[in-house]
Parts: C-alpha cells; sequence; structure tokens
C-alpha cells in the first residue's frame, strides 16, 4: 500500500530495506487493532507501542536506522503522535534490546521467555508515561 516512489527514495538514502523499519511501525497499528487494544490505549501510546515494535523489528533484523532518526526524530507532537525525539529514544531503546540480543538470529527477543521481563518493561514504561 506505499507509494513505490516513496519506498525507493527511503531505501535508496538510508539503505537496503530501510522502508521495512516504517512497514514495521505500521504493522504495529495492524496487530494492535487485531488484539482489540485499541479502545484501551490512548492515540499517543498506541504510537509509542508501534515505535517500540518497529525498534524491535530494526534490531532483530540489523536494519538500517537512519529513516527514523531523520524523518520521525525532528518531528513535532500532535494530537496523536508524542514528539519525535520521544518515538526515536522509545525506537532505539527496543532496537539496542533486540540488536544486543544474543539469540537473534534464531528467534526475535520477544518471543524469548526469558527475555520477557526486559519487552515488558519497556511495553510498561510506554503504558506509564502515556496511558
Amino acid at each position: 500500500g506505499a507509494d513505490p516512489n516513496i519506498v525507493e527514495a527511503i531505501n535508496a538514502t538510508y539503505g537496503d530495506r530501510a522502508y521495512d523499519v516504517v512497514t514495521a511501525h505500521e504493522i504495529g497499528h495492524a496487530k494492535i487493532a487485531a488484539e482489540g487494544l485499541n479502545p484501551n490505549l490512548s492515540p499517543y501510546a498506541e504510537e509509542a507501542l508501534c515505535d517500540v515494535h518497529a525498534g524491535f523489528y530494526a534490531g532483530t533484523k540489523n536494519l538500517p536506522t537512519g529513516a527514523y532518526h531523520d524523518i520521525i526524530g525532528p518531528s513535532t507532537a500532535d494530537a496523536s503522535h508524542p514528539c519525535g525525539i520521544e518515538r526515536v529514544e522509545l525506537f532505539d531503546k527496543a532496537h539496542n534490546l533486540a540488536n544486543n540480543y544474543l539469540y537473534k538470529d534464531f528467534q526475535p527477543i520477544t518471543a524469548d521467555p526469558l527475555q520477557a521481563g526486559k519487552v515488558s518493561e519497556l511495553y510498561g514504561e510506554v503504558l506509564s508515561r502515556y496511558n
């Protein structure tokens, strides 16, 4: 559903598969909707959770993060989005957790029950901050 010219431009600027990070964020919205969680989340919380989802995905897959920093980072807050600095901070926390996870080549950090505490702590941070 994305404009192929935008996808191509982001990948050309930030590296192969850079647009996948944007897609991971949008898939976060779809997952939240599929689970019926929307009514329980503020718009800020939903956006921030999707940023965390994108960070976990990018860290697990070693995807470039420049697009997130350059496009989301300078954005200002609005009625449904926290400011970009806060969003990138959460994205980076998730990215660093997933990227430094020893077994990321075998399974994502979010699927490892032994890492559930770290994952839940980050989700909890989002919910306590924005919900």
